[in-house]
């Protein structure tokens, strides 16, 4: 596991970030020669009149405070960079991973945190301090004094809202289950627990829907396929990790300017050519 001023109540992660024009707005492009013969977004297209679309994915998992960290300072580097450059557009996706696949019951979280590092309490309580001062840089204050469980059914919480909302309501399960989780100190491995975060305001899923889908086999399964692909197929190791237009892969905990460094090398890419 690549493992605080208080935040506002709310924070919507951004999942696309569009700057508001005078100019009226172009027709769509035509993605297809800029997609895979799969039909995925692999390369962007010549900088014009158009826009730049620039789509990442996000892998996280809801018992890391790291993956929410770079949440933030992701979302702190789309911004200036839309400032910057308002022809670009940031798409996001937020993929599962699991990185305590062997934890099948919920437990407290701090005795999580020392399975994690048994190297002793001091080398702890060091992790938990420099969690906290980069947490304290990005508005967030975490609390260990809760419980904590596997992350499966909250996955599949954030795969229900994609289906129902798109990557709004996506975007906003993220943000909230992890304020729910890392914040509020909450298990959201308690099928409860999620139906209480399903039925916020913006995302308003029905509680019969949610037990549903938390019982649901497939549902399961297709969760499980993704966080294998991303092992297998995309070489994710551990979270949180973000790539850029399928090619660029950026591990770990990262301050806003790593990101506003490869969106600018990304940028002066495309004007070159």
């Amino acid at each position: 596991m690549t493992t605080a001023t208080t935040a506002p109540s709310v924070h919507i992660p951004i999942t696309r970030h569009r700057p508001r024009l005078q100019t009226a707005p172009k027709k769509p492009w035509n993605v297809s020669p800029w997609q895979d013969a799969a039909g995925r977004t692999m390369l962007i297209p010549q900088l014009s009149t158009q826009r730049m679309l620039i789509p990442l994915e996000v892998y996280i998992d809801f018992i890391c405070p790291w993956c929410y960290i770079e949440m933030r300072s992701l979302d702190a580097a789309m911004t200036q960079f839309v400032a910057a450059h308002p022809e670009v557009e940031f798409e996001v996706n937020w993929r599962p991973f699991y990185i305590a696949p062997m934890l099948k019951s919920s437990c407290k979280t701090l005795d999580f945190y020392r399975s994690a590092m048994p190297d002793g309490e001091e080398k702890l309580r060091a992790l938990l301090e420099r969690v906290r001062a980069a947490g304290e840089q990005h508005g967030l204050t975490f609390d260990y004094a809760g419980r904590t469980g596997p992350t499966r059914n909250a996955h599949k919480l954030v795969a229900l809202a994609m289906r129902r909302g798109g990557r709004q309501a996506q975007a906003l399960m993220v943000e909230r289950l992890m304020r729910t989780a890392l914040v509020h100190g909450r298990d959201v491995s308690d099928p409860d627990v999620l139906a209480q975060v399903a039925a916020a305001d913006g995302l308003a899923l029905d509680r019969e829907d949610v037990f549903l889908e938390l019982a649901d086999d497939d549902a399961t399964r297709r969760v499980d396929r993704e966080v294998e692909a991303a092992q297998e197929a995309r070489g994710i190791e551990a979270v949180p990790c973000v790539t850029v237009l399928g090619r660029f892969k950026v591990g770990g905990f990262q301050e806003s300017h790593v990101f506003t460094d490869l969106f600018a090398k990304i940028y002066e890419e495309k004007i070159a050519q």
